[in-house]
């Protein structure tokens, strides 16, 4: 139902390394953003969920952590990466695709 968006997922811009037993950010949530679900038309078993972070959101704060939340409150999947610092002169838009076999 969203992605969750943190601060906390690298260290010295090395991202920390995710194991399956996680089941939380590495921090607190800066931001949570709705998803927009679409199947992908060139591989109907792919799911794409879509978030946007606009210009006005999360200004000042290196983001590099995302997980999928899903409606009950667990997370489905999280990942981390490299710092990178959002400011108001940028919109970001993160696509996770999902396929099933």
């Amino acid at each position: 139902t969203s992605m969750i968006f943190g601060t906390n997922g690298s260290v010295g811009d090395t991202p920390k390394f995710v194991d399956e037993s996680r089941t939380g950010l590495f921090g607190t949530t800066l931001l949570t953003k709705n998803v927009i679900a679409s199947i992908d038309p060139a591989a109907p078993t792919t799911a794409i969920l879509t978030s946007v972070v606009s210009k006005t959101e999360g200004n000042g704060n290196s983001l590099n952590e995302i997980a999928l939340k899903m409606r009950n409150g667990d997370l489905y999947s999280m990942i981390t990466f490299p710092d990178l610092n959002k400011t108001s002169s940028m919109q970001l838009t993160f696509n996770w695709s999902i396929s099933f076999l």
